[in-house]
């Protein structure tokens, strides 16, 4: 494998990894797309979940480039912005006060300021909580403010159940297919 950040390589040395088989061996030969071929190939087929993940440079330009990105593609209306860090959030909002913002937070008492009004002010569309920390009481508040609630990371059926089952408004999974799968059983 390769070690390091893909902050610090080149696009080319990005390309020139193989990705799928990490994933499964049917998948092998896949490179990892940039935002733009993902934007080609899905986005006006499906909302676009951008994770702003600068977590280690937050001062870099990542959101105004992915800004740029978006509105070369007009992709304002089938994109949310989301990050565990309220400034990208606000610089987002700032560039492009049309784009929806979610906060991520982190699990247990990590994300509970996320989870709060606090993170109401930054994300006042959607909230992005770990799976565990979601209860029917929690959800309810959340819908009461029209505000959205997608969890992550959820993988195993039964996981994916209870999140259907607690009418979460959406998914984020490493198995969509399987999400697809368990929702259509129901």
């Amino acid at each position: 494998g390769v070690m390091g950040t893909v902050s610090q390589m080149r696009l080319r040395e990005i390309k020139d990894l193989e990705a799928g088989s990490l994933f499964d061996q049917k998948f092998l030969g896949e490179q990892i797309p940039t935002l733009d071929e993902v934007f080609e190939a899905v986005g006006k087929k499906l909302l676009v979940n951008v994770e702003l993940t600068n977590y280690m440079s937050p001062q870099d330009d990542l959101v105004s480039l992915v800004a740029e990105i978006v509105l070369r593609h007009e992709m304002q209306e089938r994109v949310v912005f989301s990050s565990f860090f309220a400034s990208n959030l606000r610089k987002a909002a700032l560039l492009l006060p049309e784009v929806p913002r979610a906060i991520l937070s982190s699990k247990g008492i990590f994300g509970a300021l996320a989870r709060s009004s606090y993170g109401r002010r930054v994300s006042p569309d959607f909230i992005h909580p770990y799976f565990t920390d979601v209860n029917p009481k929690y959800i309810a508040q959340e819908h009461a403010q029209n505000r959205r609630v997608n969890v992550w990371t959820v993988d195993a059926v039964e996981d994916l159940k209870r999140m259907f089952e607690l009418k979460v408004d959406g998914v984020i999974t490493d198995d969509p297919l399987k999400a697809r799968e368990v929702l259509e059983e129901k």
